[in-house]
């Protein structure tokens, strides 16, 4: 009994940890679905280096940037309002990385999703506090809502960073699956042999 108990025990951790991840939904991107055209520009040469974007949902919950490097890095992201030097409405989590990301894209992610007001302009500033020296990817990728900055300006030739940002859904686990979980508990607990009453 107590094996049954511990495989059903086993495929709840499983399912759970696998129906927890979440899903991503973009809201403004820039670059086509990876990168790669265009200049990859030292990230801490240029700072304060950044995109500004202007969402049309109303939070954010993760970055996606093209980045690409050697060694290790350690990243995190401020979203800034007003400008690329603006008050810091929040910070992703520090991230460390290296190279060998699927077409050079790393996520990046809020601690939790932070309020925005759909048509406004907002800054995603992006800091490398750690590691060796990493590219980030800039083309004219023509995004028409905002603008690439480097060295805290926008840039000359109108440049936007490869970039995606958008919210992290949580799906509810179904009722079919709530359903096989408590009706596999309940079945098990009442073939658990009852103790001895004293």
């Amino acid at each position: 009994m107590k094996v049954v108990l511990g495989i059903l025990l086993g495929a709840v951790l499983l399912v759970g940890e696998v129906k927890g991840q979440g899903t991503l939904v973009n809201d403004q991107s820039a670059g086509g679905s990876a990168p790669g055209e265009g200049l990859w520009i030292g990230v801490q040469t240029n700072a304060p280096l950044g995109q500004s974007f202007t969402p049309a949902l109303n939070s954010i919950g993760y970055i996606a940037l093209g980045l690409n490097g050697s060694g290790t890095a350690t990243f995190y992201m401020n979203l800034r309002s007003g400008s690329i030097t603006g008050a810091i409405l929040g910070s992703t989590t520090p991230t460390v990385i290296s190279s060998g990301a699927a077409n050079g894209i790393y996520d990046f992610y809020f601690p939790s999703a932070i309020s925005l007001t759909p048509g406004t302009a907002y800054f995603l500033d992006v800091n490398q506090s750690a590691g060796s020296q990493w590219l980030i990817n800039s083309y004219s990728y023509q995004y028409a809502d905002g603008i690439a900055y480097f060295k805290g300006v926008p840039s000359i030739n109108s440049d936007d960073l490869w970039f995606r940002e958008g919210i992290v859904v949580v799906p509810e686990p179904s009722v079919a699956w709530l359903a096989l979980v408590g009706g596999g508990i309940f079945f098990s607990a009442r073939r658990w042999p009852k103790s001895p009453e004293s």
